[in-house]
């Protein structure tokens, strides 16, 4: 049992508790049908260091793991009370109990699961075998922690899962997680720290950046989805974050782990404004420099075409008009490289001086002042401007590492190009002392930023 290991030995006695768990592997069939992925100990505590020391020092609270799984996040809140409640509960007989019985509260699904976490913590331990969405208490809790599943009764489909089928794919469910945590928490000073997708940081239908943006969020750490399948070994590829939330009104300030400043910073909260998940600090200068002067840039977002379109890979009589489909990197040169087809009618652009962004990461934009291509695919991105001088300076623009940071900051859904992030951009030809000159170097000279 738990009750005989200590905080400094919880590395090496790793081993000894997995047995006792019979096995922390991740089975394909839980994963699909529960959502269920295993959270290391090495993140479960960077996300238990955001939250206040005094915290874990208060034995009147009451701790909510509402998806424990086999207890991974209650083993080391366990140890993190036990060290920390040394001068509240001298014996540390009675330490344990009083955390235990009267603190940790665990809830799961999966009887294979509570029977590892009974045999763990102990009978007389908090553990309820049922649905988080059926649980009822007569009490709130001060904090809730943990790791929801991301989904249910199926993996969702993302861009590097081949294996999944669209048609079959589970439904979203971290997010009625969050809801109901909420719900569960202490008024005004109960604290939700959790691990979920960062697509809610873009505000979208789902409304769960509305939800969350209302409270006070004062800490906020995300990964992209490299890092996130890094620290899941292979079993995670969402862009994911995690962050401390306490249930009262917002400052509209929110400290973002950046990685550029190994620290956090604030970042100012703007109403129907995504979130960034990296590069703070550029997007903060560039916010700063052109605050109340100039607005976003403005973009529109390709739809597919109407369905009565004939299309063609060769130009013909039938299909005389050419369109931009997408845009591919060569590999060797890095170079873009349009993908052309031709249509029947003409597609949206065609005649009209614009800027063409169809590199599904890079954007790469393509200058089209003639109006030669229409846009014949979905989620490719046009900038019209009545002077084509002012389309060049946005192609010179969109090409630095400056905008390349800014569309980094943007990734929700794996390494797609959001429309977010152009809100997020300045239109700089409405900055008159922009430099006429446009580089890395002169524009990281112009937002007042370090060498890039």
């Amino acid at each position: 049992m738990i009750r005989n290991y200590k905080l400094e030995d919880i590395d090496k006695n790793w081993s000894s508790l997995q047995n006792q768990k019979k096995s922390v592997t991740v089975s394909t069939i839980n994963k699909e049908l529960y959502g269920e992925v295993f959270t290391p100990f090495s993140l479960i505590n960077k996300m238990f260091d955001i939250i206040p020391v005094k915290t874990f020092e208060d034995p009147s609270l009451k701790w909510l793991d509402p998806g424990a799984g086999t207890g991974n996040f209650s083993i080391i809140l366990y140890f993190k009370l036990l060290e920390h409640l040394k001068e509240k509960i001298p014996d540390i007989e009675e330490r344990k109990n009083h955390i235990i019985k009267k603190m940790i509260y665990m809830i799961e699904l999966r009887c294979e699961n509570t029977e590892i976490l009974k045999n763990l913590f102990g009978s007389d331990a908090n553990i309820y075998e049922v649905n988080f969405f059926n649980y009822e208490c007569e009490f709130f809790f001060d904090v809730i922690i943990g790791n929801p599943p991301f989904n249910n009764n199926g993996l969702k489909k993302v861009p590097t899962n081949s294996k999944s089928n669209k048609l079959h794919d589970g439904y979203t469910c971290w997010s009625a997680f969050i809801i109901k945590s909420i719900f569960m928490m202490k008024p005004t000073t109960g604290l939700l720290c959790m691990f979920i997708p960062s697509i809610w940081l873009k505000p979208d239908k789902e409304k769960i950046y509305y939800l969350l943006t209302q409270y006070d969020i004062k800490k906020l750490n995300c990964f992209s989805n490299t890092e996130t399948n890094k620290i899941f070994k292979g079993n995670a590829q969402t862009p994911s974050c995690f962050f401390l939330l306490t249930k009262k009104a917002t400052d509209n300030i929110i400290s973002i782990f950046d990685i550029h400043e190994n620290d956090y910073v604030d970042y100012d909260l703007k109403p129907e404004i995504p979130i960034p998940v990296c590069n703070i600090s550029i997007i903060n200068k560039i916010n700063n420099l052109v605050k109340g002067v100039v607005c976003p840039l403005k973009v529109i977002k390709t739809n597919m075409p109407p369905k009565r379109t004939i299309f063609s890979k060769i130009k013909s009589k039938e299909t005389p008009y050419p369109n931009i489909t997408t845009c591919l990197q060569n590999r060797k040169t890095k170079m873009p490289e349009l993908i052309i087809n031709y249509s029947n009618n003409p597609l949206i652009g065609a005649n009209k001086a614009k800027l063409v962004l169809a590199h599904k990461m890079y954007g790469l934009p393509y200058l089209d002042i003639s109006g030669e291509f229409g846009i014949s695919n979905r989620d490719n991105y046009i900038i019209y401007k009545e002077n084509p001088a002012d389309l060049i300076k946005l192609q010179k623009f969109l090409s630095t590492k400056i905008a390349l940071y800014v569309f980094e900051a943007t990734r929700y859904r794996m390494k797609y190009l959001e429309k977010y992030a152009f809100q997020l951009l300045p239109d700089i030809t409405n900055l008159p002392d922009f430099p006429t000159e446009i580089n890395d170097i002169t524009v990281a000279d112009y937002f007042q930023l370090k060498k890039i």
